[in-house]
């Protein structure tokens, strides 16, 4: 298991989602940014399979990676994915 200092990019963020439970559609989410900076929220969907992320994220760049990411999990979940990503401006 990496240390989560070798999470922490030096640009872009890396993203963890972790399955909470076998059946659960939910995820713990953990987002990994420059400067030792890292955000928590719970990935969902609602009854009309739209993702939910609580509590919300204030980094728009931020949110909506995390929602692409979270179209990749609805369509083929898995119980952990990492992902690292470029963040726009």
């Amino acid at each position: 298991m990496p240390s989560s200092q070798d999470l922490h990019p030096k640009h872009g963020a890396r993203f963890v989602f972790t399955r909470e439970g076998e059946d659960d559609p939910r995820y713990l989410v953990e987002v990994f940014l420059p400067e030792a900076r890292r955000l928590q929220t719970q990935l969902s969907w609602d009854a009309e399979g739209k993702p939910q992320v609580r509590p919300g994220i204030d980094d728009e760049a931020v949110v909506e990676q995390l929602y692409k990411l979270a179209r990749v999990l609805k369509r083929t979940p898995k119980a952990r994915l990492t992902r690292w990503r470029e963040l726009s401006s």
